[in-house]
């Protein structure tokens, strides 16, 4: 019986864990071969206010940024802070944080095709985002909202290059609908300097995640952001197309390649408060940070 060893990104196994009603899109292509230039597109964000209802529109004269115009409104379900099961049902879920710029990073797929996207903050805030500029190589997206000032602090980003073995933790938003909406940590360490087959703009990591981590940041025992977590890997058994995901392997974007993108972003963007890089042990980096990892919710 064959099987193949491949990529699996976490909103595929939403789709296929959850029993979730997602939208239909096409399963992200995986690029081994990096081309020389990024493959990116920005857009120009408009955005009208408009209280109950989404306003779709374009956000590229050209072509809209995920194939469908998502929304650059805010609805009348983000006018509070109460958080209800509905408002997960049938969504799209990961996890984001947000940079200096004040621009908030995530996954691409865990946002493609979607017409409403919203953040929340661990004070059960929301915010209405829309993207700003996405890679669909690297599988990265940046998001922008209306008051970038009230999202918590930035996470400082690595300088230093990331060597085999180090520990490294992510803290994000797996599987809420079992695990709950509070912040989840795993750890573990750099495993392998490229990604699979050598995928230069990837790590491996002994990291475990789950559905929900996607777009979550790696960090190190500073408390910096070495990569930001993208996949798991899986065996497909081609004969029934079922999916295993191996243990103990998982991939993550360097920060190296999130950084090659900030010359993209729109000029406008508005410096916000960050956390410091200083050492120390797992869990008090863990209490710094826990609070500037947002969940991701599109629909």
């Amino acid at each position: 019986m064959a099987k193949r060893i491949g990529l699996v990104t976490s909103h595929l196994l939403v789709a296929l864990f959850f029993g979730v009603s997602v939208q239909t899109q096409e399963e992200p292509q995986v690029h081994f071969n990096r081309p020389p230039f990024f493959r990116i597109e920005q857009c120009e964000s408009i955005r009208t206010a408009v209280s109950d209802a989404m306003d779709a529109r374009p956000l590229h004269e050209r072509q809209s940024l995920f194939g469908t115009p998502p929304a650059m409104a805010i609805s009348a379900s983000l006018n509070d802070n109460t958080v209800s099961d509905e408002f997960f049902q049938g969504a799209s879920l990961g996890t984001a944080w947000p940079l200096a710029s004040g621009f908030v990073v995530t996954n691409r797929h865990v946002v493609a095709g979607s017409r409403k996207i919203a953040l929340l903050d661990q004070t059960g805030a929301k915010f209405a985002a829309w993207p700003v500029l996405r890679d669909d190589v690297n599988d990265l997206v940046f998001l922008q909202v209306d008051e970038p000032q009230k999202l918590p602090a930035a996470l400082p980003l690595a300088e230093a290059r990331t060597r085999l073995g180090s520990s490294v933790f992510t803290i994000g938003f797996p599987r809420i609908d079992v695990m709950g909406k509070t912040p989840k940590l795993s750890n573990g360490v750099i495993s392998g300097l490229q990604g699979l087959r050598d995928d230069p703009c990837s790590y491996q990591t002994t990291v475990p995640i789950q559905p929900g981590n996607s777009g979550g940041p790696i960090f190190n025992l500073n408390g910096e952001v070495v990569g930001i977590v993208a996949s798991m890997v899986g065996i497909r058994d081609e004969a029934s197309g079922a999916i295993s995901q191996l243990p103990n392997i998982s991939c993550a974007i360097k920060i190296e390649c999130l950084k090659e993108l900030f010359p993209h972003l729109p000029a406008h963007g508005t410096d916000i408060n960050s956390l410091p890089s200083d050492p120390g042990d797992l869990e008090s980096i863990a209490q710094r940070v826990q609070n500037s990892v947002l969940i991701v919710v599109a629909k």
